[in-house]
C-alpha cells in the first residue's frame, strides 16, 4: 500500500551526491511544471546543505591525506602512520588506485577523489584518499576479495560517469580501471605497493588483450608482468640479446612471426598456420629456413624459450611502432 513516489538526482555540477525523494498522492500522470520546479529546488537546497558537510569533513580528513601522501613517496615515514590513520599493521594496509587515463584535468581528478573517499567512508571510516600525479589512491585495512568487490564494484560505474565516454583508461567494457596491488603491514610498504599500482597500469597499456576485467592485480598479470621484466633485461643488457634472432625479426618478419606462431602452439603445426592466416606447409619451410638461416636450435627447451621471449618481445616492439606511426 506504497504511494507513488518520485526521485530527483543532486548534483553539485556533474559531481553527484545522492537523490532526494517525494511522495506524489495523487499518483494522476506527469509531474506539473510546478512540481517539477519545486524538486529542482529542493534538490538544491539539499545539495548547498550536502557540500557544507562535504567541506568540513574534508577539512578534518586534511592531516589524513598528507599523512598518505607521506606514505605515498615513501620518504620522512616515521613508522606510526597506518596507526595513526586507524589501520591495524596486524590486518594490513590494502591500496587502490584509479586511473582517469587520458583526462587528467585537475576538475575531475578532484572530483574522482572526493567521490571515491565519500564511497569508501562509508564501508570503511578509516579510509584516506588522494591525488598522486595524475591518478587517486585510496588506503584502506584489507580486504578479502569477496568483500572488496561488494564495495567497490557500485562505486565504478559512478566513476565511470565522472570521466565521462570518450576519456579515462578503460577495460574491454568501457569502464575505468582500478588496481589493486595487494597489502602491507608496514608502513614504508606503501610506496611499494604504489609503484607495483603503477607498474599494472603501465602492463595493462601495453598488454590491452590480456589485461581483461575491471580490476588490476599482480595475479591477473604475472605473466605480462614477467615479460616487461624480460624486455628491461634485455634492453639494458646487450648481451642477453640473441644477435640471430634480432636479425630474423628485422630482416625476415614473417618468418619470425611463423616461428612465433609456431612456439605459441607449442609445435602444432595446424594451430600456428591458422593463427598466422597462412598454409601449414608455409609454417614448416619458414620454420625449418629459420633454424638452418638464422642457427635457431628449437629442439632445445632452453634455446626454444630464449627465442619465444625475444621474438615476443621484439616483434611487439615493432607493432607498437607502427600502430604509433
Amino acid at each position: 500500500d506504497e504511494y507513488p513516489r518520485v526521485a530527483y538526482a543532486i548534483r553539485a555540477g556533474a559531481l553527484p551526491l545522492g537523490t532526494i525523494w517525494a511522495i506524489d498522492a495523487s499518483g494522476e500522470g506527469p509531474l506539473t511544471t510546478e512540481q517539477h520546479q519545486l524538486m529542482q529546488r529542493a534538490s538544491g537546497i539539499a545539495a548547498a546543505h550536502m557540500l557544507d558537510d562535504i567541506r568540513v569533513r574534508e577539512a578534518g580528513q586534511a592531516p589524513r591525506e598528507e599523512r598518505l601522501r607521506t606514505l605515498l613517496a615513501g620518504s620522512a615515514i616515521i613508522g606510526t602512520e597506518l596507526a595513526e590513520l586507524g589501520i591495524p599493521e596486524e590486518r594490513g594496509a590494502q591500496l587502490l588506485a584509479f586511473d582517469p587515463g587520458r583526462d587528467e584535468h585537475p576538475t575531475t581528478l578532484a572530483q574522482l577523489r572526493s567521490t571515491v573517499q565519500r564511497h569508501l567512508a562509508l564501508h570503511r571510516p578509516e579510509a584516506a584518499t588522494v591525488v598522486r600525479r595524475g591518478r587517486v589512491y585510496s588506503l584502506i585495512s584489507h580486504q578479502e576479495p569477496a568483500q572488496l568487490g561488494r564495495i567497490v564494484d557500485p562505486l565504478l560505474p559512478i566513476l565511470d560517469r565522472l570521466v565521462g565516454t570518450e576519456t579515462g583508461a578503460r577495460d574491454a567494457t568501457g569502464g575505468i580501471r582500478l588496481a589493486s596491488p595487494g597489502t602491507t603491514h608496514r608502513a614504508s610498504g606503501v610506496a611499494e605497493l604504489r609503484e607495483q599500482a603503477d607498474w599494472l597500469f603501465d602492463t595493462a597499456s601495453r598488454w590491452p588483450d590480456a589485461a581483461s576485467g575491471r580490476m588490476l592485480t599482480l595475479d591477473r598479470l604475472r605473466p605480462q608482468l614477467l615479460l616487461e621484466r624480460l624486455r628491461e633485461l634485455l634492453a639494458n643488457d646487450p648481451a642477453l640479446v640473441d644477435p640471430w634472432v634480432a636479425r630474423l625479426a628485422t630482416e625476415q618478419p614473417a618468418i619470425a612471426e611463423a616461428v612465433l606462431r609456431w612456439c605459441e602452439a607449442f609445435g602444432n603445426v595446424t594451430q600456428a598456420a591458422r593463427a598466422a592466416g597462412v598454409h601449414e606447409n608455409t609454417i614448416r619451410y619458414r620454420v625449418r629456413k629459420a633454424e638452418e638461416r638464422y642457427r635457431l636450435d628449437l629442439g632445445d627447451a632452453d634455446s626454444l624459450i630464449s627465442t619465444w621471449v625475444q621474438l615476443r618481445l621484439q616483434l611487439q616492439a615493432v607493432g607498437d611502432a607502427r600502430t604509433i606511426g
